[in-house]
């Protein structure tokens, strides 16, 4: 107790005067941020208010510290470091970092700490000045070993000039630089999803659209995106390049995810859109807290509406894209002078596509039925597997719709359809 209380009072007078040191405003104390406050003044009891300890211990309350549990990892981390300086009389504190056998496993932010030291005591003061300007820099706040990582997560400094070169174009205190083609023609994004080669169902539940820097923040320090990151820092991004990754990636919805009008649309006008794949079995981006709001990625009507087949209803169009948007998951479009409906969420008394009045809103039904299933109360059908591939199909299903609720309308096409919606369709 007689040691604590002088170090508890150093603490408590030394707190007013910590401020992280890529910032001038000393921080403001909350929910949030206690455990990272408690875990910096930890450090600065202990290594007497050191620079590069004081250095270190923001970086780690930024990205290790949240919560309670880690909070205390963190104090044993600084205790191995502070025993093992003590006991083999270790000058600075670098030396002990990087020399400090912890127990247990160690936090990627930990890791990183002892690269950089390690880095540093090799290269001198010339690395300290590079890699203490890049921890300052922008969101980063002391994470970034996207810039000495390879694709595997090795450490590997000869890329880092480059890629901090590269940093210094793409980002600032906000995410992705605005008034710049990495923002405002999504070049930064196509060429991050051009390159996710390693593909992952589970990446993309969860993944948004935005170019802001708490996205952008996970995105460069994730697992997840190594080989993509690596990718994007070491060789600029410029329309050549991204153009160059589109045509290699070996994932066909990563293709069609980065069609340049959808992707510079869902980045600029759905900021923090994610993707789900509960839409028909296709992809659906929706903005996130707005799921009615949507983009669609339906495979039969894109193909038709790229040959002018089709058009889509008034709101719906995304400028120069042959994707859309969609509001309840409904998809509104015209053939042939008529319009249809396709259903967001059918089910096994519903079909999946109806014949619906000019107003986009009404299903068109057969005014001799009523009290039966929608197939034979409207006009309507189930579309198949084999339409995705032959678009004709679809087509000529929707013919048939028109035949059957128009007396006048040509019956050609329906007479010599064979699809069970004609066989089984209400007499006129």
């Amino acid at each position: 107790m007689e040691d604590a209380f002088p170090a508890l009072a150093y603490a408590l007078t030394t707190a007013p005067k910590i401020k992280p040191y890529w910032r001038n405003d000393s921080i403001k104390v909350s929910d949030k941020s206690e455990y990272k406050l408690l875990s910096v003044i930890f450090t600065c009891t202990l290594f007497n208010d050191d620079e590069t300890a004081m250095r270190f211990a923001w970086n780690m309350a930024e990205n290790y510290v949240s919560e309670y549990d880690n909070f205390v990892t963190y104090c044993k981390r600084v205790g191995e470091i502070y025993k093992y300086m003590h006991a083999n009389n270790v000058a600075t504190f670098y030396k002990s970092l990087s020399n400090t056998k912890f127990i247990d496993n160690i936090s990627d932010q930990l890791k990183e700490e002892i690269a950089k030291a390690k880095q540093i005591i090799n290269g001198g003061s010339e690395w300290k000045t590079k890699i203490i300007e890049a921890e300052i820099y922008a969101f980063f706040k002391g994470a970034i070993r996207f810039l000495f990582q390879d694709e595997n997560g090795n450490v590997n400094w000869c890329d880092f000039d480059k890629k901090w070169s590269n940093a210094q174009k793409y980002f600032d205190d906000n995410g992705v630089k605005d008034k710049t083609p990495y923002k405002d023609d999504a070049l930064l994004m196509k060429s991050l999803l051009a390159n996710c080669d390693n593909f992952r169902e589970k990446i993309w539940w969860h993944f948004e659209f935005s170019n802001d820097k708490v996205r952008w923040k996970r995105i460069l320090t994730s697992d997840n995106w190594k080989i993509a990151v690596d990718a994007i820092m070491k060789e600029e991004v410029t329309l050549e390049t991204t153009k160059t990754y589109i045509n290699n990636t070996k994932v066909d919805f990563i293709k069609n995810i980065i069609d340049d009008g959808l992707m510079a649309y869902v980045c600029n006008e759905l900021s923090g859109a994610w993707i789900r794949s509960s839409y028909h079995g296709y992809h659906a981006i929706w903005q996130s807290g707005c799921p009615d709001n949507q983009v669609v990625l339906n495979p039969i009507l894109s193909e038709l509406y790229s040959h002018e087949k089709i058009s889509y209803g008034d709101g719906n169009e995304i400028p120069n894209c042959r994707y859309y948007k969609c509001v309840k998951r409904n998809i509104n479009f015209k053939y042939n002078n008529h319009c249809f409906q396709w259903l967001g969420n059918p089910n096994d008394l519903k079909s999946d596509v109806y014949l619906i009045e000019d107003n986009y809103y009404k299903k068109r039904q057969n005014p001799t039925i009523e009290g039966q299933p929608d197939n034979i109360n409207y006009y309507c059908f189930k579309v198949n597997k084999e339409m995705e591939t032959d678009t004709s199909l679809f087509m000529k299903q929707l013919n048939c719709l028109i035949a059957q609720a128009f007396p006048d309308a040509d019956k050609s096409v329906c007479e010599k359809c064979q699809d069970k919606i004609c066989e089984s369709a209400p007499e006129q």
